[in-house]
């Protein structure tokens, strides 16, 4: 399939399905050409690293005017194509307003600190997941690889289409390509688990993913 681009910038004009903020990034980035990481982040957040996060957004504001608003408001962005509203679903009012007043303007560490993550327990180190059946199904449909965002979801280990378990990579969350953009590839995973999966995990998969 043929992917459009927005003609200021050279971003994708729409979303893949399912398709999280950062791996709409990577594809951009892939196709820009950009050596740099930072390049392409300073291109599209106004800053060389904020907007970077593969979890969190920030900076969305800007975003969504280089985008032309073709991508969506910073709201629905952040509704739709990030793990965000999933922390949010219970939160009071007031905490909704200020965290996606600072995934509008503000560094992940301000939102991660909104949220109160920074002095938690987890301090939410999440890693990028795929399904080795979606990854070989998209890149068969569109032509690459790409993150979806029910993946994402912490405490989501199955792939809830094909029913295996989700390949995990630390690169992002460990720090070891903290700032780079990456779409997923069987080369970043460490070998399939293919142990039978309990019952209890697909249970609490699909409590995340209907939260």
């Amino acid at each position: 399939m043929a992917t459009l681009f927005h003609s200021e910038v050279g971003l994708p004009q729409q979303w893949l399905p399912d398709e999280t903020l950062f791996s709409l990034c990577s594809r951009y980035h892939k196709a820009s050409g950009n050596r740099l990481a930072s390049t392409t982040c300073q291109a599209l957040f106004g800053h060389p690293q904020q907007g970077s996060a593969h979890d969190f957004p920030t900076r969305l504001e800007h975003f969504s005017r280089i985008a032309g608003g073709l991508l969506g408001t910073p709201e629905s962005i952040i509704e739709k194509h990030t793990i965000l509203p999933l922390y949010l679903r219970f939160a009071s009012p007031d905490l909704v307003r200020r965290a996606i007043l600072a995934s509008c303007e503000r560094s992940v560490g301000s939102l991660k600190f909104q949220l109160g993550l920074l002095t938690s327990a987890f301090r939410a180190n999440h890693p990028l997941k795929a399904c080795p059946i979606c990854m070989l199904e998209d890149a068969e449909r569109f032509a690459t690889a790409y993150w979806h965002r029910e993946h994402q979801l912490p405490g989501l280990w199955v792939c809830r289409h094909h029913g295996c378990r989700l390949l995990s990579s630390d690169l992002k969350a460990t720090g070891v390509l903290r700032f780079q953009w990456i779409l997923p590839s069987a080369s970043q995973f460490e070998a399939q688990d293919y142990s039978p999966i309990s019952p209890n995990i697909l249970r609490f998969g699909h409590m995340v993913a209907a939260v």
